[in-house]
């Protein structure tokens, strides 16, 4: 798996993810979008360590070293990402045990300035790694620090209906109807740029680690490529939490068990329509609303809410309606970064990023484009 060339992929695609998840696009749709047959094969299949790779581990095995726990838990969240055997084929042993990792969570959990993002990374890498660490522990900790997101509440779910245990699922239902928010989008470190630039000053980039850059990002003649590694690093640190984003199956599994909670389920998905930084959880919120309606056999509501889901997915498949025409070189740069990085929101990124990419790709004269316009921009001032 080629990491280096599909994460951009990975994060435009995001959006035709979440369109899935209520039936709104099909495979056809999405593949689309992913018109590198090749590079999906090279996707699925291990490859050998390059010298950029190594660098990057080398990096997060630095900042695995760092005085704050959040950027401790990102180097170790991606030293257990490169640590899958399915990625490379010729790693001798673990690049990070599990002990190891364990150490960097168990210190993140007594840090009061631990940080949503990376106790949710955490109770991902706990349970992927299958570490002796306490997901309950965590969960406690995630609830702790924002009470009100309703995120932090839907691991407990998961167990709960995976228990079977109803009372115990439609406890965490109504705490979940008392909040007020649903929100995934959390800046990265403070001090995480400012370590990657001091990694680099004091182990800067081999030439054959730059020559690994270059072929597969193709970046601009006049480029920095030392911009380019760090640009690559925060967004792959970035595209992190949707490693560990919760399921929500469980959450539609609990509303159909119990039908007398019916009204609190409708709030839920109101919350998530109208509080969410998130495509994925406005989407989700639609279908649940729908398929509540379906059950309390309120067809005119069932309509409503599948038809607002479809005007959702629509406006979502014109902002990244010419991000299959985009190259790796545009992605990383400077001014795509910056927006990755500090957008509030998934739709104030998507909709910054297609009229950075629609610019971008109409001044090198790309024709037949979809002018973000169209997309009701409620975050760029933009005339036709």
């Amino acid at each position: 798996m080629n990491i280096l060339k599909c994460i951009p992929l990975m994060l435009l695609s995001l959006p035709l993810w979440s369109m899935e998840t209520c039936d709104a696009v099909n495979e056809q749709d999405a593949a689309a979008y992913v018109e590198d047959e090749a590079l999906v094969e090279e996707w699925n299949h291990a490859r050998e360590l390059t010298a950029a790779d190594c660098w990057f581990i080398e990096l997060s095995q630095h900042l695995m070293q760092h005085e704050d726990s959040n950027i401790k838990m990102l180097g170790a969240g991606q030293m257990h990402f490169h640590n899958d055997d399915t990625m490379y084929s010729n790693l001798a042993e673990p690049l990070i045990s599990k002990q190891e990792l364990s150490a960097v969570i168990t210190d993140l959990l007594h840090d009061p300035n631990a940080s949503l993002d990376s106790l949710l990374l955490a109770q991902y890498v706990c349970d992927d790694a299958e570490l002796s660490c306490s997901l309950t522990t965590i969960n406690e900790a995630t609830q702790i620090r924002q009470p009100n997101n309703m995120v932090v509440y839907l691991s407990d779910l998961e167990m709960a209906v995976a228990q079977q245990d109803l009372e115990w699922a439609g406890a965490i239902l109504q705490r979940m109807g008392q909040t007020d928010q649903h929100r995934m989008f959390h800046p990265l470190p403070l001090q995480l740029t400012d370590a990657i630039e001091t990694y680099l000053r004091s182990q800067p980039l081999s030439d054959q680690a730059r020559d690994v850059l270059v072929q597969n990002f193709s970046p601009e003649p006049d480029a920095s490529i030392d911009d380019l590694a760090r640009n690559h690093f925060l967004l792959q640190a970035d595209m992190m939490k949707f490693l560990f984003l919760q399921a929500y199956a469980p959450l539609f599994e609990a509303c159909e068990y119990s039908p007398k909670r019916a009204d609190v389920c409708l709030t839920i998905g109101q919350i998530m329509i109208e509080n969410s930084d998130s495509s994925l959880a406005k989407l989700l919120g639609h279908g649940l609303q729908s398929k509540v309606h379906q059950m309390l056999g309120d067809e005119k509501a069932e309509a409503t809410s599948k038809a607002n889901s479809k005007a959702l997915s629509d406006r979502l498949q014109c902002l990244v309606a010419n991000h299959h025409l985009l190259n790796e070189s545009i992605f990383y740069s400077d001014a795509s970064t910056h927006i990755m990085l500090n957008a509030n929101s998934e739709f104030e990124r998507l909709e910054k990023m297609a009229v950075l990419y629609h610019d971008t790709l109409r001044e090198q004269g790309v024709t037949d484009l979809v002018d973000p316009v169209s997309c009701e921009l409620a975050y760029v001032e933009r005339k036709p």
